[in-house]
């Protein structure tokens, strides 16, 4: 998936911190604990939960996992992915995801891994992607993302996996699109849900409407 990002650096931060709010405030109240690990977005997407005043109710461990090694050894993810997909795939995302949501106990964690650049780009992984996955105790989704502009803008809009990750909180059986003016998805039932096919539909559908973002198939 293409994003096409028509926001100043300015009113990306401003969507972010509004996302941050959002989360904190929606897994406050349910109850729901989160993770992160992250990669080409070194810690910015905890910096943004942790930064939202009662966010220690909600948010159990951010690990920077910027090193395979580290991705490895505490993380957990297989060898034998970074060798078969590489450190940028949707496949380590997902690992990631995985691993730190058991490491920590969580509900429910985000990852990001990719190439934010200027450096470090090929024609099998360019400049701009970035996978990011979420994970929940019955499944786990990544997608990939094709991100436009600087290193600083890449790794920003990177952040909108916080968008992923605020649906999943709020997964159950029916899932609906959320306020227009809040421009995220909500389930009816709030709670601690464990349903994977609701929680993948959600996750799904924040990633493909990207609405705050300026998302593009």
């Amino acid at each position: 998936m293409i994003w096409i990002c028509d926001m100043t650096n300015g009113e990306l931060y401003s969507g972010i911190s509004a996302l941050a709010a959002d989360i904190v405030a929606e897994c406050a109240a349910r109850g729901v604990k989160i993770s992160t690990a992250e990669s080409c977005t070194g810690g910015m997407i905890s910096g943004a939960v942790t930064s939202v005043s009662g966010s220690s109710a909600v948010i159990e461990l951010g690990v920077c996992s910027y090193s395979n090694r580290i991705k490895h050894e505490l993380l957990r993810v297989d060898s034998g992915i970074f060798e078969k997909y590489t450190e940028y795939s949707v496949q380590c995302a997902e690992a990631m995801a995985d691993g730190v949501r058991k490491l920590s106990g969580a509900d429910f964690a985000v990852s990001t891994t990719g190439v934010a650049g200027p450096t470090g780009g090929s024609a099998e992984h360019p400049v701009g992607e970035v996978c990011i996955a979420v994970s929940g105790a019955d499944g786990c989704r990544g997608e990939r993302f094709l991100f436009p502009g600087d290193r600083e803008q890449v790794r920003a809009q990177a952040i909108g996996a916080l968008e992923a990750l605020l649906a999943a909180p709020s997964v159950d059986r029916a899932v609906v699109a959320g306020q227009q003016d809040r421009r995220h998805l909500y389930a009816v039932k709030g709670g601690r849900a464990r349903v994977l096919r609701g929680f993948q539909q959600a996750v799904g559908e924040a990633f493909a409407q990207g609405a705050r973002f300026g998302a593009q198939d």
